[in-house]
């Protein structure tokens, strides 16, 4: 096993660590927070209990539920308003009841149609909506930005001196004193501000430079 070290009160300013913490985070919001709130929404739907509104707490990280998800526990909620048991739905459907049981099952992989017709029974209609992100909203209207690198020592792999690079939106990280740089690799991970100088280009050369850091 390698010893990677770091500094002890900023482990985020070394590129490989960033990495190591970005994969976590990423395996921890995407593929395992969203299973865990199925899993515990689940419970509430087997104790018979109201499911409870989203915090109105703003934090950095949200897990937002599967369209799925979203669209039993609006089945759920429909369900119970309408004080129509379980057994009183399967009859409606003209399903067996494990059926019924299987359409409120958090993670069973019910069928769109299927849902239709459970909330057609009820009196209701089920819409699909799509629409941006806030996060691709607050990308879209960010202006892209650009620092030349000024300095590398430690980084040669990753930085290259004298070289312009995209710089992606991070408030919190510029609080801490670093910016999110697209680096050789192509992704985008956090330096000390230190070794870039930010700077204006035109945008000719704007659109050039981001065509290449996506390429």
């Amino acid at each position: 096993m390698e010893a990677i070290t770091t500094v002890p009160y900023a482990p985020l300013s070394h590129p490989f660590v960033e990495r190591l913490i970005g994969t976590i985070r990423r395996e921890c919001l995407v593929e395992h927070a969203a299973d865990a709130l199925a899993t515990a929404i689940d419970a509430y739907i087997k104790d018979r209990r109201d499911i409870p509104l989203p915090s109105a707490i703003v934090t950095k990280h949200r897990v937002t539920p599967p369209a799925l998800v979203e669209t039993k526990v609006r089945l759920y909620e429909t369900i119970r308003l309408a004080k129509v048991g379980k057994s009183e739905l399967a009859k409606r459907l003209n399903w067996h009841l494990p059926q019924v049981d299987r359409l409120l099952e958090m993670t069973h992989g019910s069928k769109l149609a299927q849902l239709e017709a459970a909330f057609a029974v009820l009196g209701k209609r089920l819409v699909v909506r799509a629409s941006v992100t806030s996060t691709r909203r607050k990308a879209a209207a960010a202006k892209p930005r650009f620092a030349v690198c000024i300095r590398n020592e430690g980084y040669e792999a990753l930085l290259e001196r004298n070289k312009i690079c995209p710089v992606l939106p991070d408030e919190e990280a510029e609080r801490d004193g670093d910016l999110r740089v697209v680096d050789e690799s192509g992704e985008d991970y956090l330096f000390s501000a230190d070794r870039f100088v930010a700077i204006e280009v035109p945008s000719a050369v704007r659109a050039s430079l981001l065509k290449a850091s996506r390429a």
